[in-house]
């Protein structure tokens, strides 16, 4: 008898259940299998909502599966690292790698919390802590990744050469203007900053001159990347809002790594949501059909809501990570395989630092518990919460 695709519907309705129900990829899983078949308006996706069958799946048909490329990849020289080529990725994967670990990121870890502290300080019944926490993310990335200080001259000449690069959508090529600002962008950046940082790092390991791959894509990580930290953010201080003993244990300060185990629990409940393939040869796993041109869609939130390796998954609780780290099979929060993320340290870090910085204050929260997603799949969820901060005496 012939293989066939997995339970599920195809039709467009599924599409628009997925926008409005964060609930929908679970219950789906719950009620078809761990396997199963949904649409995302016009493009058929097989979904696994368990982390173990994800990776397998990628291991097993790795040649089978290709990245699921959004269009402004096109304009990065070498593509941009999610996406490259496997020959190209294992030149620049491990160069990123050691140009983004904890001892280039920690040099910037005081600049970190004048930044934050300075925003956190910014947010008022009119001023928005979503908007502060989005220019602190962006102003720590630009010193982690090109060496550049917030608040400087340097810093405003920056954004006003990168502004035409930051508007495009990730869905959009980059156009006459941004191309240009890019080209521009990468005449400056060719050489080592003073200061210690992702670039200067890459300038040693390519010998002195930073070429275009390489700049192209610490341009095109700030702009995507801090967008999707400003986010995790957010739902940082949500959940400490929520539960507030947390932080009270963070003020008495005698906790050893509790800060990065709340960073660990807030990933694991709210921003490491999905992982996207495409299939471009058609094969089998378990008993079904992967036709070619349909999207694999790894549900990881799911995954990570697994009660077999997080009892009660819905209870915020980062003592659940009290000396000890899930297998990645259970806990995948930056990506799985070659292609996973290399900012882990980045984003620990400036989690850390606002969560050490809003020990000072009361978060006061109100229209709680309600979520909103813009209008695609590739989007996050994120907190509907009005947040105030009170400044503790």
């Amino acid at each position: 008898m012939a293989a066939k695709t997995p339970p599920g519907s195809l039709s467009i309705l599924q599409s628009f259940r997925a926008l409005l129900d964060r609930n929908f990829y679970r219950d789906e899983g719950a009620k078809l299998g761990p396997i199963f078949k949904t649409a995302q308006y016009h493009k058929p996706a097989i979904c696994l909502t368990d982390l173990a069958l994800g990776h397998r799946l990628l291991r097993e048909h790795a040649d089978s599966l290709g990245a699921a490329i959004q269009p402004f990849t096109h304009d990065v020289s070498g593509g941009f690292l999610r996406y490259m080529d496997h020959a190209t990725h294992k030149i620049y994967g491990p160069m990123f790698r050691r140009a983004l670990s904890r001892p280039i990121v920690t040099q910037s870890i005081q600049c970190a919390h004048e930044v934050v502290r300075r925003r956190l300080q910014q947010v008022s019944p009119a001023v928005d802590l979503e908007q502060q926490l989005r220019i602190a993310t962006r102003e720590v990335f630009t010193r982690v990744l090109l060496g550049i200080e917030p608040n400087s001259p340097a810093y405003q000449r920056f954004q006003e050469s990168f502004v035409d690069i930051a508007k495009r959508h990730v869905r959009q090529r980059l156009g006459p203007k941004a191309v240009a600002a890019l080209q521009q962008l990468r005449g400056k950046f060719r050489t080592a900053p003073e200061q210690v940082c992702a670039l200067s790092e890459l300038a040693v390991l390519q010998g002195g001159e930073v070429d275009d791959i390489a700049i192209d894509n610490l341009l095109f990580i700030l702009r995507n990347s801090a967008n999707d930290m400003s986010g995790l953010l957010v739902w940082v201080v949500e959940f400490l809002g929520l539960h507030p003993e947390w932080l009270e244990k963070v003020r008495v300060g005698d906790v050893p790594d509790l800060s990065a185990r709340i960073m660990k629990e807030t990933v694991r409940l709210s921003r490491s949501e999905y992982l996207y393939r495409l299939v471009n040869t058609e094969f089998e796993f378990e008993g079904y059909v992967f036709p070619k041109g349909w999207l694999v869609r790894i549900c990881v939130a799911e995954g990570h809501r697994d009660p077999r390796w997080f009892p009660d998954p819905d209870r915020f609780n980062p003592d659940r990570f009290k000396n000890y780290s899930p297998p990645d099979n259970q806990y995948s929060p930056f990506g799985i395989r070659e292609h996973a993320c290399n900012g882990v340290d980045l984003s620990m870090m400036l989690g850390s630092v606002l969560i050490e910085e809003l020990a000072a204050y009361e978060i006061l929260l109100s229209n709680v518990g309600k979520t909103k997603l813009r209008f695609r799949h590739w989007n996050h969820w994120m907190p509907k919460t009005k947040v105030m901060l009170r400044k503790r005496l």
